[in-house]
């Protein structure tokens, strides 16, 4: 979660977070079970990281952050956060929502090749579709939106072998698409944060809707976010 939006939601009990947690742990550990060191680069509040630290205690967990603050750093729920990323190499690296906040992707993912183990998988998740390019984006100081033949482009460049791919909120993707291009056409639009926190009926009813997505094979085609996971090979 980014820190800009720190304390607008809770992400424990919004339907974004949940969702998205739960799908990237899921594909994730389709692959790889065994997570000794996890690194959360541009990790914010840690959200993200503390969902495989949930299910294994015993992972390491460091969120990687350089905007955080002195009362942001040292071990909190069992998570060191800190400003740059430690001595240990990391056998699993998050990038979430993260590569669009930088000029050059392709130079950070290859600061973290040095920093990884051979066979490290890099989860990368980041907003889809410049059509959805909002004030949002803006607020955020995003650079840009990404379809996965971006993602993939990005891999080829830094070397990386991409081992799945897919697009999340497929079904939300017509609402989304639709409702932001209207707002694109109101002149008294103000460049804002979009989230605000659901009530309880709201969360689970969209949690519900968005778990039928896996059967209707819409994530393959389009979603307002894209997920790439890819591996280190010895070639790097």
């Amino acid at each position: 979660m980014d820190l800009k939006e720190t304390g607008r939601v809770d992400p424990n009990k919004f339907w974004y977070y949940q969702h998205k947690g739960n799908f990237i742990v899921e594909q994730t550990l389709r692959i790889k079970k065994d997570i000794n060191i996890l690194f959360d680069v541009g990790a914010g509040s840690g959200y993200f990281a503390s969902k495989f630290k949930d299910l294994n205690p015993k992972v390491q967990a460091f969120c990687i952050d350089p905007f955080y603050s002195q009362s942001d750093l040292g071990i909190k729920n069992g998570m060191s956060f800190v400003l740059k990323s430690p001595q240990d190499q990391a056998d699993t690296l998050l990038f979430i929502d993260v590569l669009e906040h930088v000029e050059d992707d392709a130079m950070l993912l290859k600061e973290y090749l040095d920093k990884s183990t051979e066979g490290a998988l890099f989860i990368i998740s980041v907003p889809a579709f410049q059509s959805l390019w909002s004030y949002h984006d803006i607020y955020l100081e995003h650079f840009r939106r990404y379809r996965i033949q971006d993602l993939r482009k990005l891999l080829n460049k830094v070397g990386l072998e991409e081992v799945h791919s897919s697009y999340i909120f497929g079904s939300l993707f017509p609402v989304i698409w639709f409702i932001r291009q209207f707002r694109k056409r109101v002149s008294n639009q103000v460049v804002d944060s979009d989230l605000k926190q659901s009530s309880r009926a709201v969360n689970i009813m969209l949690l519900t809707f968005l778990k039928c997505e896996k059967f209707l094979l819409v994530n393959k085609f389009f979603g307002t976010s894209a997920l790439i996971i890819a591996k280190k090979t010895s070639a790097n």
